[in-house]
């Protein structure tokens, strides 16, 4: 009889600290989502224009007024004059012909688990996680197709303010070394291998 009940004692043990242990945590998880709001986003990506793709802002057209504006500006005497030009607007870093449609898995997150019984989860939920963001900005691509005649946002900035905001997705952070360029001949969001760090 002794034994019968060292047994039950035992089992009752071995069930109820793992399922304690277990539900400690539970409470944690379901605030994750509630809190989302309240954390700082600590690197948000940033996306480039592919080069070829209309200027994100245009460049002003200066009003022809029928005078001729000269600037004159005091130099020391014997130094020769110097012609003051307007400086070039600044390049675009240039886009490297490594590029790949953005998908699932190409975030920072879940990058080396996998493969075990506890860590194969965890890189699954990093990849779903990813997976949901690219089809939220794919589904609010298609109804801005569907919206403008079938055709893609014009550059970076159309896109970032007509399918990225709406959604309200930040894009996963990519690793050191990769970043995001928007193609507007394809209409895709594609990611760059080898350019420089966002």
């Amino acid at each position: 009889m002794q034994i019968i009940q060292f047994i039950r004692k035992t089992a009752f043990a071995l069930v109820a600290i793992p399922a304690v242990v277990f539900m400690t945590g539970c409470d944690e998880i379901d605030k994750m989502n509630e809190n989302a709001g309240k954390r700082p986003v600590s690197n948000p990506a940033q996306v480039v224009d592919m080069p070829g793709n209309a200027p994100s802002t245009p460049a002003p057209a200066a009003p022809n007024t029928g005078t001729q504006t000269v600037e004159i500006v005091a130099s020391p005497p014997g130094a020769q004059p110097t012609p003051s030009e307007p400086a070039p607007p600044p390049q675009p870093a240039p886009v490297s012909p490594n590029l790949e449609k953005a998908a699932a898995g190409q975030g920072v997150q879940g990058q080396g688990y996998g493969g075990g019984i506890i860590t194969e989860p965890i890189h699954q939920y990093f990849m779903a996680r990813d997976q949901i963001k690219i089809l939220q900005l794919q589904h609010q691509l298609d109804i801005w197709k569907a919206m403008h005649n079938n055709k893609p946002p014009k550059n970076k900035d159309e896109y970032m303010k007509e399918i990225v905001e709406p959604c309200g997705v930040d894009l996963p952070e990519l690793p050191i070394g990769r970043r995001y360029v928007y193609d507007a001949k394809k209409g895709e969001l594609m990611v760059e291998s080898g350019g420089p760090a966002q």
